[in-house]
């Protein structure tokens, strides 16, 4: 496993990620697309720069890391497993969080795409749709009243962990997960 630091915006990135790989490991058996940006906006403040960036990092990456990535897993012959985080705004939608909704029900249109697509190289293809996780990106927006707005809305009465999102998707890239494809955990 490697954590690897790059602007995923950058149209080569997809293939620095792919020869980063090789070099490291000498194959791609499992990938994740984790990077995004999400900012409270309310949908009429949103602007042209804002949604382009949050497509930009939120879809458009991930889209073309997936075809960098699959590329080489097909020339491998062995199959793999790429998971992307979505969100549960995906499904059911934010007041502020319109612009971001978006681009991760994007995520999904393209990860049930991907497993139809690529399953017949044995590459599956599943999302997670985490809810609200505490990380350094909403670290400001989880303070006072808000956060236990958020906390009441959950059934376990606590905001996610990175670790909650985390064994799930260890999950759906293992071989337990061989035959789910096309799936999204919400």
């Amino acid at each position: 496993m490697a954590d690897i630091g790059l602007d995923v915006t950058q149209e080569d990135a997809g293939k620095r990620i792919v020869e980063l790989a090789i070099s490291s490991f000498g194959s791609i058996d499992a990938v994740v697309n984790n990077a995004a940006i999400c900012q409270f906006l309310d949908y009429a403040a949103v602007t042209k720069r804002q949604l382009d960036k949050h497509m930009d990092i939120n879809f458009s990456a991930p889209f073309m890391m997936g075809q960098a990535i699959t590329e080489r897993m097909v020339a491998q012959g062995k199959g793999g497993a790429v998971v992307s985080i979505a969100s549960v705004t995906a499904s059911f939608g934010s007041r502020q969080l319109t612009h971001y909704a978006a681009t991760k029900a994007a995520i999904l249109g393209m990860t049930a795409s991907c497993a139809v697509s690529m399953g017949q190289y044995g590459i599956r293809f599943n999302t997670v749709s985490p809810g609200t996780i505490e990380t350094a990106m909403n670290k400001h927006d989880l303070a006072g009243p808000k956060r236990e707005a958020m906390e009441s809305r959950v059934p376990l009465g606590r905001l996610g962990t990175p670790d909650d999102i985390a064994k799930p998707v260890v999950f759906l890239l293992s071989d337990m997960a061989r035959y789910i494809s096309g799936q999204n955990l919400i």
